[in-house]
This record gives structure tokens, sequence and C-alpha cells, in this order.
């Protein structure tokens, strides 16, 4: 398939050279049970077009990149940019499924080859609790000071955090959790975080 990317690539383009902890599993199916359509799509540029459409879909994402404005493709931002592709596809795909052991998320695997003209701008501070959340879990780029500015908000955020089932969450949220127990010294300040967050924790 790698000669399909263009270029001449004996290895996957924009492939950073680094070593890390733990293993990602990205397949094709959410669904043990279903079957994988063995067909390309025809929705794909050339040889592209004769992989299966997770295959071929995952490719063009690695050859292409993202809108995304980062500048390095994450394991979670490629997860989430061949579900969107796919989704977006005319054709009907299945959707694939991501299995982590001990790697996290926001792992850098891959450079973002999308002209970075072309690349949405980078967001603004996230505002309410359900977008704090959204944005930690991508490991996108963000302020967590503006965060810790509001005990009350920073409770709802690890509070979302502990009961999220994706990968990282509970690790994202111990760290917040950390700041705050030194960032909130006054009573006051600690009572309005721990409100918020402990309702993670009752049963």
């Amino acid at each position: 398939m790698l000669p399909h990317l263009g270029n001449g690539f004996d290895t996957l383009p924009g492939v950073l050279d680094d070593a890390g902890q733990g293993t990602c599993v990205l397949t094709a199916l959410k669904d043990n049970n279903v079957r994988a359509w063995p067909h390309g799509c025809e929705e794909l540029p050339g040889e592209l077009a004769h992989c299966t459409p997770f295959s071929g879909h995952v490719l063009n994402i690695l050859k292409n990149g993202t809108t995304d404005h980062q500048s390095r493709l994450t394991l979670g931002l490629l997860r989430d940019a061949v579900e969107d592709e796919m989704r977006r596809c005319r054709f009907q795909h299945d959707r694939p499924r991501m299995l982590l052991n001990d790697a996290r998320e926001s792992r850098a695997l891959f450079t973002n080859r999308m002209d970075p003209a072309r690349r949405a701008p980078r967001p603004d501070t996230p505002v309410g609790a359900e977008e704090w959340v959204a944005t930690l879990l991508r490991e996108s780029d963000c302020d967590v000071e503006e965060l810790l500015r509001d005990p009350r908000k920073t409770g709802d955020v690890v509070a979302l955090l502990r009961t999220s089932p994706q990968d990282g969450a509970a690790a994202i949220a111990q760290r917040i959790d950390e700041q705050a127990f030194r960032r909130f010294r006054s009573p006051q300040d600690f009572a309005r975080y721990w409100n918020k967050a402990e309702r993670a924790l009752r049963p």
C-alpha cells in the first residue's frame, strides 16, 4: 500500500521516529459480529480506491492530513479524522474502533500533512465544562490555568472526566485534581471546587 501514497514513500509519510509506551489497535469495525465490506471505496483517489474502505481512508488521511489546526496527528485525532471522513463519504461505511492498551489518545505519531493555510484556526479557550472536557481529551492546545481560575467549573470538569468512559480521562482528571488541591488554598475556593468534583465519587 505504501507506494500508493505517492512520491515514492517507502515508509508511512510523516511518521514521528520516537518510541512510546503502550499499544493501539485501530480496527475497521466497532461491532465484532459484523463483517467488513471487502471491496474498495470509489470515493477515494487513485490506487487507494482499490484498498478496503477502512484502509483506504486511513491512508488518505495520512497522505493528505486533516484540517485540525495542530501540526501533529495524535492517535485520537487520527481516529476522529478517519471516522469523520468515512461518515461524510457518499458511500455508507462501517465505523472504525480504536483499542488502547497503556497508550494515550494524545500520543503523536504522524505529522499533519495538510497545508497550514487550509487548516482550521486555533480554537478559542473552551467556555463550558463539556467544551473543556472535549478539548482536554483531544489533548488540544489549551491553557489549564484559565480553567483553574474558576473553582466550580474546575470541579465540573473533573467530575465529567472521572465518569467518562474514554481512555485517558481518569488520568487527566487526576492531574487537574492535583493542581486544584495546590491552587485552591482558601476554604471557600476549595469548597466550591470539591462540591462539584466529589459528585463523581458518590455511589
